[in-house]
């Protein structure tokens, strides 16, 4: 029995280290090979029934098929992890995960009014977005919402969230360049 735990531990453990290694690849753009190992950490995540993590590495494959410009491919993973992330009721990662879908649709000239449950979603939920760039994505695609609704308020008020984000994200960026250029 101790055994077979130390060999599950070690499974969960290479899972983690495929779906990381697979981060970096796809951070360094070398997607097809972060696939590669996606799909390693999936296959050892449904071994071990970690329906969490099966949806966090759904969500990266998801990332990295957008990334290649594979528009099918990354909304099915997307749709996928978003529907396990809603059963898991996980609010922060299945915002991330939708937000993500709403710029595949509104990237695709998808009618804002087929992607409305999806903006309807998003304003349900009361997670914190973590990544910066993700955040902005949010805010500037619940802007155009807001627009399409007609709540030209509403609308302005998240694209000055939004811009200012950005200005923020963009100050960020410098100072960064700034100081590796230093070093």
């Amino acid at each position: 029995a101790e055994q077979a735990a130390i060999k599950a531990e070690d499974r969960k453990v290479m899972s983690q280290i495929y779906n990381n290694w697979g981060t970096a690849l796809n951070d360094y753009g070398r997607s097809q090979e972060a696939i590669s190992k996606f799909s390693l950490s999936q296959a050892l995540k449904k071994e071990l029934e970690d329906s969490n993590g099966v949806y966090t590495t759904m969500h990266n494959l998801g990332v990295t098929y957008k990334k290649l410009a594979q528009v099918d491919s990354a909304r099915y993973y997307f749709q996928e992890s978003a529907t396990g992330r809603r059963v898991e009721a996980d609010e922060t990662k299945l915002l991330e995960t939708l937000t993500y879908l709403l710029a595949l649709g509104i990237e695709a000239e998808q009618p804002l009014l087929e992607l409305e449950p999806l903006f309807y979603e998003t304003t349900t939920l009361s997670g914190p977005i973590y990544d910066k760039d993700v955040l902005a994505e949010y805010y500037k695609l619940t802007s155009q919402y807001y627009e399409y609704r007609g709540e030209v308020s509403e609308a302005l008020a998240y694209l000055q969230i939004y811009q200012s984000l950005q200005d923020s994200l963009i100050s960020s960026n410098n100072v960064q360049n700034a100081l590796e250029t230093n070093i």
